[in-house]
């Protein structure tokens, strides 16, 4: 009889140990999906351990947490924090998590109870504290003025234009052709960013295609732009910008893309060609420190040296993807300041020709400025919508390419003819992750 009880006492305590086992891999296969950005995966791989274990871990709801974050899901990370956070053990950076998840469910109250939390644990110092105060930061400024928003309406480009990667400005070609960047798996499976071509039949949309290897090389590109009669492309490589012409083959009547400009900080980007004679761009040390510049055509069709924007638009803090509309005096950018809603928010400001000076810059109030990174806001040729790149998670990756219809104020103003651009190539120190095009519309 006591043989026996052994023998079953040895099989439940060996079982157990391959249960614990399993759960163990099941656990870093998780936790491995969650680092190669897999968030689909992790979160079933998360869900199959809770379903199995008998006693969960806590660590298990952690995990589930982030995938749910991942993939926008703001909601259940936050129910699975709920969990997780009852472990006095829990890792400070799970208040950080719940700061960020109640951020982009615009409860800004929550959202600056855990920014506080997060910053008096020890946890805390291993971050960029800088930039959660600036969070929090923004998330009373968010609380202060949320009764401030715009009536515009905002809608999500579906597939095949947004995926889960990174998609770039959508700008307008000629004809129904439209082009835009991603860094979406190429048809060898490797993930590099390139430029797409994709046509606009009635209410639906052709499979994308890359361009060609002329413009699509083993680096990463990033459009800039067109002529304004979509003959010449400009586009930027390895922080080169380039120019060449469009509407003969695919530019085969220049031996190689003319180089536009070279470098002017460690850091450049976000051209935009206003016109053949003026075009804006950003620059500084680094993605953290940068301001907008403008270059003009000289009578000999040389280029000007760049010239800094001057105060109120530049400022200490970043600004980015400056659209100078139509009228030649409207600007709107993008600036990464503590007096916004969160990450990078759309500005605009208006120059004063008889005063020689920019206006105070505007803050464009909700759907248009959201609690992700708001880039590359664009106006429609009509003035009743626009476009605009948005960053959901900052942090984790995950944008959406936005449209927007806009209400009658700020029509009234922004009632102005579009000059629709290209970016074809982003630096590898481009601060982004995931773009994804938005459209805006009049409710």
């Amino acid at each position: 009889m006591n043989i026996t009880r052994l023998f079953l006492l040895t099989l439940s305590v060996l079982f157990a140990s391959l249960s614990l086992r399993g759960q163990k891999k099941q656990w870093q296969a998780s936790e491995l999906a969650l680092s190669q950005g897999d968030y689909q995966l992790a979160k079933a791989k998360a869900q199959e351990l809770l379903q199995s274990a008998k006693k969960p871990k806590s660590n298990y709801y952690y995990t589930l947490a982030q995938a749910h974050f991942g993939l926008n899901e703001f909601d259940s990370c936050l129910q699975s924090l709920q969990i997780y956070l009852q472990d006095k053990n829990h890792k400070d950076q799970a208040l950080f998590l719940a700061a960020r998840a109640f951020h982009y469910e615009m409860n800004y109250q929550q959202a600056m109870h855990y920014y506080k939390l997060f910053l008096k644990t020890k946890g805390s110092r291993k971050f960029n504290r800088k930039k959660v105060k600036r969070l929090l930061l923004q998330a009373v400024f968010a609380e202060r003025n949320a009764a401030v928003s715009s009536p515009a309406i905002a809608s999500p480009y579906q597939s095949p234009i947004n995926t889960a990667y990174d998609e770039g400005p959508l700008f307008k070609g000629n004809k129904a052709y439209y082009y835009f960047s991603s860094d979406r798996p190429d048809s060898s499976g490797q993930k590099n960013r390139q430029i797409y071509q994709i046509e606009r039949k009635e209410r639906s949309w052709s499979q994308p295609q890359p361009l060609s290897e002329r413009y699509n090389s083993p680096e990463e590109e990033c459009l800039l732009g067109f002529s304004s009669d979509y003959r010449q492309l400009f586009f930027q490589r390895d922080s080169q910008g380039l120019v060449d012409n469009f509407g003969d083959g695919y530019g085969q009547s220049l031996a190689t893309p003319i180089a536009l400009d070279s470098q002017y900080h460690s850091w450049t980007g976000d051209h935009y060609f206003f016109s053949d004679s003026l075009f804006f761009f950003v620059a500084g040390p680094h993605a953290q420190d940068l301001d907008i510049y403008y270059r003009k055509r000289n009578a000999d069709r040389s280029w000007s040296a760049p010239i800094a924007l001057a105060g109120p638009v530049n400022t200490p803090a970043a600004e980015r993807t400056p659209f100078l509309a139509a009228d030649g005096k409207t600007l709107f950018f993008s600036r990464l300041s503590a007096l916004g809603v969160g990450g990078y928010d759309v500005y605009e400001s208006v120059y004063e020709a008889e005063k020689g000076q920019w206006t105070s810059p505007r803050l464009l109030p909700a759907p248009i400025s959201s609690p992700g990174d708001d880039l590359f806001f664009r106006l429609s040729a009509n003035g009743l919508g626009g476009s605009c790149s948005a960053v959901e998670l900052a942090e984790k990756g995950g944008s959406t390419f936005i449209s927007y219809i806009l209400g009658k104020k700020e029509r009234r103003s922004w009632r102005f003819r579009l000059v629709w651009i290209f970016c074809k190539e982003r630096p590898k120190n481009w601060p982004l992750h995931r773009l994804a095009i938005w459209l805006f519309y009049r409710p």
